[in-house]
């Protein structure tokens, strides 16, 4: 049976990648516009896409702008649901610490929502891949437990990844866009490639 996904393993494979730089640097400066940043989450929707399909890193060229759009509303969806919310919820729980005294748990609160919303952004992007029809990915969306479970398999393999994530996003706030696109990206590779290990290794196992 084939050896799970190695995060490091996956990362030096992005970066051996040709025009890595350039696809990484157009991602970056996409990601710091309005709207226009639909077009980066876009390609990181099309990037999990085609690893869940071949079961390899693959990293498509910048093509097809308008599919690039609307992949990327499609994927705002999903960070709406499993990142922006979680993590609104958070920070409002961490604003409560404080009014009752404990405002000393209220950063490593919000740095544990942070690194949660980004795996279960993770565990909800593979999930939305599985059918032709924005309908029938939007039902397997809303299987929230399922998305958890799933979320919950993937943390313990990228724990390390996704803190050098966020503290390379709180570092280069100023540059947020290259932080965000950088840091994501790899993040995204890896789980898709680790769910679909789990799919190749549990026959008729399907996320």
């Amino acid at each position: 049976m084939k050896e799970a996904p190695k995060f490091d393993s996956v990362l030096l494979v992005i970066l051996q990648k040709p025009g890595i730089w350039q696809k990484l640097l157009i991602g970056g400066l996409l990601s710091f516009i309005p709207v226009i940043n639909l077009l980066a989450f876009g390609y990181l929707m099309r990037v999990c896409r085609e690893c869940r399909r071949q079961g390899v890193v693959l990293l498509p060229e910048w093509t097809d702008w308008k599919g690039l759009f609307r992949d990327g509303l499609r994927f705002a969806l999903v960070w709406l649901f499993y990142w922006l919310l979680p993590i609104y919820a958070v920070f409002l729980l961490g604003g409560l610490l404080e009014l009752v005294g404990f405002g000393l748990l209220r950063p490593a609160l919000q740095i544990a929502g942070l690194i949660a919303g980004s795996v279960f952004l993770c565990a909800g992007l593979y999930r939305f891949q599985r059918h032709a029809t924005l309908r029938e990915n939007v039902q397997d969306l809303l299987e929230v437990f399922l998305i958890l479970r799933m979320a919950r398999g993937l943390f313990p393999s990228v724990l390390v990844a996704v803190l050098a994530a966020v503290g390379l996003a709180a570092i280069f706030w100023p540059f947020y866009g290259l932080a965000f696109f950088f840091s994501l990206l790899p993040l995204i590779v890896y789980s898709t490639l680790y769910f679909r290990w789990i799919e190749e290794a549990a026959v008729g196992r399907v996320l």
